[in-house]
């Protein structure tokens, strides 16, 4: 039985609620608690050209929903219309951003098999043969340059440009008494963590509130994930699924709870 197990699913505030809907239909008790907004850099004069230029470039790539949003809203905001984004190949590292895309009726050429970066580096179209290959990579403003790094080197120029900030919530003294609050319930907790940046700010949050349990049960969706959560929560127990999506991070969570009984 699942309906008093309680699962804290952390997330930001542009998330959409498919993963909340796949544990509540497992039969949970899910409470969402934002520990990420999203900030637009305040110059977009970089992607304003690179925009105007798209036909220079090869591929544009998203490795996040959120870049995918922001590029496609520019588009409109300047153009009024998103043909820009039908005249260059697309490729994501996820289905997010590819269900995003294909809603607006914008086609996605490539997205690998399994959602990290070094799958996406690997089954990328004719790597490593990539010389003279332009790509265009608007991302957030920190993040893993492994991508970069490997077309580069594989003889691709990466116009890698920064167009937001995941940074954390404004009201965090609430959002601490919140954590406080579901953490310290007697239930069992499972706390969800979708990116290393929302571990970190987790970690941000759960640090003002001063708590110290040594219980927590943290449901990665990958490995930089979970990398970042051990470093963060060293005592704390980890899940992870063998395919990084939210229906196999569900399925883990549901067979740790069958294991525990």
């Amino acid at each position: 039985m699942t309906q008093h197990i309680k699962v804290l699913v952390t997330r930001d505030l542009k998330q959409s609620d498919d993963f909340k809907a796949k544990l509540e239909n497992s039969g949970y008790l899910v409470y969402e608690f934002p520990v990420i907004e999203i900030a637009k850099t305040d110059n977009l004069a970089d992607l304003d050209l690179a925009i105007e230029q798209i036909r220079d470039y090869d591929w544009l790539i998203f490795t996040s929903v959120n870049a995918a949003q922001i590029f496609y809203d520019r588009c409109l905001e300047i153009y009024h219309n998103t043909s820009k984004l039908q005249q260059i190949k697309i490729a994501v590292i996820g289905p997010k951003s590819k269900s995003y895309l294909m809603e607006r009726n914008i086609n996605v050429q490539f997205m690998p098999i399994t959602y990290i970066a070094e799958c996406f580096v690997e089954e990328f179209p004719h790597y490593p043969k990539l010389k003279g290959l332009k790509i265009l990579f608007p991302r957030a403003s920190h993040g893993r340059d492994y991508i970069i790094e490997k077309f580069t080197h594989a003889g691709a120029c990466v116009n890698m440009l920064k167009i937001y900030q995941s940074i954390l919530p404004k009201d965090l003294t609430q959002k601490a008494n919140e954590l406080k609050a579901f953490l310290q319930d007697e239930n069992i907790k499972i706390i969800t963590l979708l990116s290393a940046q929302t571990v970190q700010n987790f970690s941000s949050i759960y640090k003002i509130a001063r708590l110290d349990i040594p219980n927590l049960v943290l449901a990665c969706i990958g490995p930089e994930t979970l990398k970042m959560a051990r470093q963060n929560f060293p005592q704390a127990s980890y899940l992870m699924p063998t395919n990084y999506t939210l229906a196999e991070l569900v399925k883990a969570i549901n067979d740790y709870v069958k294991a525990c009984k």
